[in-house]
Order: C-alpha cells, then structure tokens, then sequence
C-alpha cells in the first residue's frame, strides 16, 4: 500500500471516528427483473460488522440534510440565461467502501440498528477517496429483523 493510500485510510477512519453517528446492517437485496419486488439476494452475506475489523460494528455518517445547487448564470448569443436552483433532499449515508464484505447495489437495504428505521439505497457514488456516498429512501420506521 501506498504512503497516500495510507493516508487516505487515516483521514478516513478519522472521519468515521469523529462524524460516524449510526450503527448499520446491511441487507443485499436483488430485483429478478425490472418490474419486480425485490427480494433477499443469498449470494452475499447480510452483514453488521466491519469487515476489515470484525469486532468492530458497521458505522457511516449519516446526512439527511437538503442540497441546493446553482447552476450559473450563462448566455445564448445575446440573452443572459438565469441561474437554476436545484435542490435534493434524500438522505445520504457515507461509509469507507472497504468496510464491506461485498459491493453496495441500488436495491439493497440498510437498517439504522440505533433508530430502527429501514432505508433502500436508491443510487451509489464513489467520492474517489475511498468512501462511498449511498443515497437512500426511507422504507419504513421499524426493520422486523432488528
């Protein structure tokens, strides 16, 4: 390992140190096909603990605050286009990639083990870092396997 994966890996697991606030299980999930429910995906693992340190639980930060973006002021030959606002408030989980025992897929479940909510991650981003970005929709307020 590189001395900058290194450090990347220090930042990071700083970060989950200081901003980590929820306890999570994550519950592989699979659509057979496009128009169908989705269903318990047996061929990866549900998983609460931290795969790198097993005795360690699954810990993200979570972010349910709204975004907003400006997308600038430009212009088309002599108009002068106005700026557009673009907000989004789905909530967001960010956790180090390597704390998973497989990959995080749109469709899978994440529980909040602390808060009894259940969430479906709808989309996952890589930050380039190291981390990953799960954005998610809420399910329901109580996971019945919690």
């Amino acid at each position: 390992m590189s001395r900058w994966s290194e450090a990347e890996d220090i930042l990071s697991d700083d970060m989950t140190d200081e901003f980590g606030d929820v306890q999570i299980r994550h519950i592989p999930m699979r659509r057979p096909d496009v128009n169908s429910r989705s269903e318990a995906d047996p061929s990866r693992p549900v998983q609460s603990t931290n795969a790198s340190f097993p005795s360690r639980p699954l810990i993200g930060i979570f972010d349910n605050t709204s975004s907003e973006i400006f997308l600038g002021k430009g212009h088309s030959e002599s108009r002068a286009v106005p700026a557009t606002k673009v907000s989004s408030s789905a909530p967001r989980l960010s956790i180090e990639r390597r704390d998973f025992v497989s990959d995080v897929l749109a469709a899978d479940l994440i529980a909040f083990l602390d808060r009894g909510t259940l969430y479906e991650v709808t989309d996952v981003q890589a930050d380039g870092q190291g981390r990953v970005n799960l954005f998610l929709a809420q399910r329901g307020r109580k996971d019945p396997s919690l």
